[in-house]
């Protein structure tokens, strides 16, 4: 399992994230004419930790998550939703063991094309390498 689909599943088992949007989490991009509110979480880059002896088996990974919803109030409601589901969690995401994640809300938009707004979330993560 990777990363990615270790943030899915977290977020997916969230009860507060599924009542709120079910299975609509996507990679990269929310596909056109999808209900909302609806996910987007894409990769950012990751580094293997190092200590003076060699790698130490865990990777920290970046991801940004974009928040989508016809209104304001309820893409912040995701954004809070989804940072509860994986600010300061750890342990098992699926078969993908977290040492730490920390998300933080970094900025609102408005996507034009869509006619939704959205909140970006940035997470970073320290996990196993399997």
């Amino acid at each position: 399992m990777t990363i990615e689909e270790a943030v899915y599943a977290a977020l997916v088992d969230d009860p507060e994230v599924a009542t709120l949007v079910g299975n609509r989490i996507y990679a990269n991009v929310m596909p056109q004419g999808v209900t909302e509110p609806a996910v987007a979480y894409r990769a950012g880059g990751s580094d293997e930790e190092q200590s003076h002896s060699g790698p130490l088996g865990a990777i920290r990974a970046q991801l940004t998550l974009s928040c989508f919803a016809e209104t304001y109030a309820a893409a912040k409601a995701l954004a809070a939703a989804v940072r509860g589901a994986l600010n300061g969690s750890g342990g098992p995401w699926g078969n993908v063991e977290i040492g730490y994640a920390k998300c933080t809300e970094s900025g609102d938009d408005y996507n034009a094309d869509l006619n939704l707004h959205l909140v970006t979330c940035d997470l970073e993560v320290l996990y196993l390498e399997a």
